[in-house]
């Protein structure tokens, strides 16, 4: 499960020797996000011009004088937010993802002259979605932070590893799986301790 045009920043690196998979994510982003984005901004922007429309011309087609310096200012504020909220879309639209290879002891993450590296100890579960040539994976980590709900009671969520469409996928999966049982560090209870027989 090797790609050609593996980067060249990564070749030689300690613990990279022998890899056991080494592929691309082509995005960043997943599709859902993205577009809710870009849906978000555009309705934003077109409801803006509506009320644009309706509050600067009469009936008669006649631009209505603009004097609420207040009313201007926030009709401002709104089209900004429109607009960072749609240019932000677009660039999940287009941002590509990193290079994810996975060796016996880590996983490696190489991404804009970024590595990011996780031991495989630090996993507890993981999901695949998709088709083998088109998959995307979310990893699950042991770590995590306590959020609240809507109701206001705190939760632990762990935090996760999205990895979105890459080649290969079940394979993939398969090895990563391998790799996290083979690290995996069951939990000790007082009956296991040697020290209490």
């Amino acid at each position: 499960m090797m790609e050609e045009n593996f980067p060249e920043d990564l070749k030689g690196l300690p613990g990279l020797e022998k890899p056991d998979f080494c592929v691309k994510s082509k995005r960043a982003h997943p599709y859902f996000k993205t577009y809710f984005l870009i849906g978000f901004g555009v309705t934003w922007l077109s409801s803006i011009a509506y009320g644009f429309y309706v509050a600067f011309f009469t009936v008669t087609g006649r631009p209505k004088p603009i004097i609420d310096i207040a009313f201007i200012l926030k009709t401002g504020f709104f089209i900004l937010t429109g607009v960072a909220v749609l240019v932000l879309g677009l660039f999940f639209l287009f941002e590509k993802g990193g290079w994810v290879i996975g060796t016996p002891q880590r996983l490696f993450i190489y991404k804009k002259g970024i590595l990011r590296s996780f031991f495989w100890d630090q996993f507890s579960e993981i999901l695949l979605k998709g088709d083998s040539e088109n998959a995307n994976i979310h990893v699950e980590m042991k770590s995590g932070k306590m959020e609240r709900d809507d109701n206001g009671r705190e939760r632990y969520v762990p935090h996760r590893i999205h990895i979105f469409q890459i080649p290969n996928g079940v394979e993939v999966e398969k090895s990563m799986r391998k790799r996290i049982d083979e690290h995996h560090v069951p939990h000790s209870t007082p009956a296991d301790d040697p020290s209490n027989n």
